[in-house]
């Protein structure tokens, strides 16, 4: 059982999964797989609706879009400092400010973690490193010996150690893949959660992944591609945002703005 969402922007593809969850008994459905071809795209229409859920959020006192967005990716520090906000600022001047909540972990746990023999590593380092050196080494490869790319590019933000006997509060978003394309010109994401709130945390988990994914396109070199963000269990989390008659406004008002689109629209960059 699954429903897939093909949609051109992270924006329009959380205002598809919320049209469809308003539909579903109980305001959820399981394995909810969102399908966006451009993420790191936004449209003014895109910006448009951010608006008015960012305006509903703070009404009901919940966190920002950009709030969310920077639990999975710095991106103020990395638009200050490049990869040093990222690789150093973050886990060692910011992230031991907001360490006593649960807050903000997904952003450490991909720079920061304990290997095997208990050594303090840095897994998306490793990870573009990786990729770096892969490019290289595979286009040799590619051309003569036609070898596919191994699926190398993982990093898991569920620690079994810590997270099994946990029931809250437990991470979300469990696990993110990175796949080049065939060409080696861009590199796709897949993020897995195993449940994801559509209306306080959905679009905000979009945009943080389109923002890591940007960054490591463009440490590696190369263009960010596609994007797959997976939901076990998607819910729309109504109750903390005045409720399902709420929602359903605010779901009209962003298809209205989007049914108003006409002709082409300029893209923007994820700054």
């Amino acid at each position: 059982m699954h429903y897939a969402i093909s949609a051109s922007t992270c924006a329009q593809a959380w205002v598809k999964g919320v049209e469809y969850l308003v539909g579903q008994p109980g305001k959820s459905a399981y394995n909810v797989i969102l399908d966006v071809e451009a993420p790191h795209v936004i449209t003014p229409t895109d910006r448009r609706a951010i608006e008015l859920l960012d305006n509903l959020l703070a009404q009901y006192k919940q966190y920002s879009i950009a709030t969310v967005a920077g639990t999975i990716f710095p991106q103020g520090l990395y638009s200050r400092f490049g990869k040093k906000g990222v690789f150093d600022l973050y886990p060692n001047v910011v992230y031991p400010k907001i360490k006593g909540s649960s807050w903000g972990r997904y952003a450490y746990r991909i720079v920061r973690k304990h290997d095997s023999k208990g050594n303090l590593i840095n897994p998306l380092e490793r990870m573009v490193t990786k990729l770096k050196k892969q490019l290289v080494s595979d286009r040799t490869f590619r051309a003569v010996y036609e070898l596919p790319l191994a699926d190398e590019f993982e990093i898991a933000t569920y620690d079994p150690e810590n997270d099994a006997d946990r029931l809250l509060p437990h991470p979300c978003l469990s696990h993110l893949s990175f796949k080049l394309t065939d060409d080696n010109t861009r590199i796709h994401l897949t993020a897995l959660y195993r449940s994801q709130y559509f209306l306080q945390k959905a679009l905000g988990n979009l945009v943080g992944l389109a923002q890591l994914q940007h960054f490591v396109a463009k440490e590696a070199g190369i263009l960010p591609g596609g994007m797959v963000c997976i939901a076990t269990l998607a819910t729309l989390d109504t109750a903390g945002v005045g409720g399902i008659d709420v929602a359903k406004t605010l779901l009209d008002s962003c298809l209205k703005t989007y049914s108003l689109e006409s002709g082409i629209q300029q893209h923007v960059e994820l700054a």
